[in-house]
């Protein structure tokens, strides 16, 4: 568990040099509000997710990702070590991207979400056409999980990095944390699993997903 006073350092490298002090006196400094650096009315914090529609504004995210976001050691070495532990193959291997809060108590500012019978309905499309090699789900939510593997068994789809092959829904439910707001706490452990998810559905060629921030940031990653 690494220890850091700045938690963006948990997890990625520091974007630049300048220390606080610099910051503080600079004229070219945005303070945000504490919720938005560009302000509710900018694009990037439409909460709709618009604008995945526009390729180009897709191509702006993936520029400041490229230029500026940079993984630590650990990050990096737990994403190959994971690659490896799965056999991971970008081109056969067919991910699907599931925020599960928004299909508990409470939904947040999501938009309007599929029901999960819709994606087992594609995807059985696409494996009933030859299609898919390998399935990987990709949930913070076991029950949501529990569906897919219930529904398509085990036997093409990559086990989770989230979950132990003998984990049941009651003690998976016993031992979660919310947060003030209901959500999922996931803590360090958990958002470096999350994190490595998003970066290794940005790798695939094939893709399904209801939208959030980490499969925004997967789509804007990918080519």
């Amino acid at each position: 568990f690494p220890s850091h006073d700045n938690v963006w350092c948990y997890f990625f490298e520091q974007t630049s040099n300048i220390n606080l002090s610099e910051v503080y006196k600079s004229k070219n400094v945005i303070l945000s509000s504490g919720t938005s650096i560009m302000g509710t009315d900018y694009w990037m914090n439409d909460r709709k997710f618009a604008y995945v529609h526009d390729v180009s504004k897709l191509k702006i995210m993936s520029d400041i990702i490229n230029q500026y976001i940079k993984l630590n050691l650990v990050s990096s070495g737990f994403i190959q070590e994971s690659k490896t532990k799965l056999n991971w193959s970008n081109e056969d291997t067919f991910g699907v991207f599931i925020r599960g809060t928004g299909y508990s108590s409470y939904a947040g500012a999501q938009p309007q979400l599929p029901e999960i019978e819709y994606y087992i309905s594609s995807l059985e499309q696409l494996l009933n056409k030859g299609r898919i090699k390998k399935l990987y789900i990709a949930t913070e939510d076991f029950r949501i999980y529990s569906k897919f593997i219930q529904y398509f068994g085990s036997s093409f789809i990559l086990p989770s990095l989230r979950y132990k092959k003998d984990l049941k829904i009651a003690d998976w439910e016993k031992s979660q944390k919310l947060t003030f707001d209901h959500a999922i706490l996931l803590g360090y452990e958990k958002t470096l699993t999350y994190l490595t998810e998003t970066f290794l559905l940005s790798l695939r060629k094939n893709y399904i997903c209801n939208l959030s921030n980490a499969s925004v940031i997967s789509l804007a990653m990918s080519d």
